[in-house]
């Protein structure tokens, strides 16, 4: 097993969902992630993410928690991806079959290798492709993205709420596939 793992949402306690999710308030993280909602305490977010549509999970980095990773707006084989890394393995480095690299961007491609390599009972892939909107003024989230190697496709004035201003900001739009991430990366 690798470095990383992955608890889904079903296996958590609101108690627990509510405690991760106050790790990432403290963290100042929360409003990057909910741009687009109003602020809430632990318990309202453990209610949204129990949303049947809302697949989420836990990401663990050597058995503690590191993160979040949920999706939304599913339609076929297509989801829209959101997640949220805690202070973490900044000076890190986990192997990989290609080489080293720094635990954060080990984040980022364990959460989209995990969904986008996810077989059906039957064999199938449940994912072909994974959305993200991110907005413009989310360096931190454009960096990681780039690491990961998601395709960049356009930024489009105004296609992004932020609550905390009312106002639309630019997005940019970004897609990963099986062919940007590899098989490996759901085993880190």
């Amino acid at each position: 097993m690798g470095e990383f793992a992955r608890i889904y949402k079903a296996d958590l306690t609101d108690r627990q969902l509510a405690a991760v999710w106050e790790m990432v308030r403290n963290a100042g993280r929360d409003r990057d992630v909910m741009f687009g909602m109003p602020p809430m305490d632990g318990d309202a977010f453990a209610h949204w993410l129990r949303c049947e549509d809302v697949p989420a999970w836990l990401i663990l980095f050597r058995s503690e928690p590191c993160g979040l990773f949920f999706l939304t707006d599913r339609e076929g084989k297509t989801a829209h991806c959101h997640f949220v890394s805690l202070p973490f393995g900044q000076a890190f480095i986990i192997g990989t079959p290609t080489g080293k690299l720094p635990a954060v961007r080990g984040f980022g491609l364990y959460t989209l290798g995990a969904a986008l390599w996810e077989r059906t009972k039957s064999g199938g892939f449940i994912l072909d492709t994974i959305i993200g909107i991110i907005p413009s003024c989310n360096e931190k989230a454009l960096k990681l993205a780039e690491r990961t190697g998601v395709r960049f496709h356009a930024v489009v004035p105004g296609l992004k709420w932020c609550f905390d201003t009312g106002e639309n900001v630019p997005g940019v739009i970004t897609t990963a596939s099986r062919v940007e991430i590899p098989e490996w990366a759901a085993t880190l």
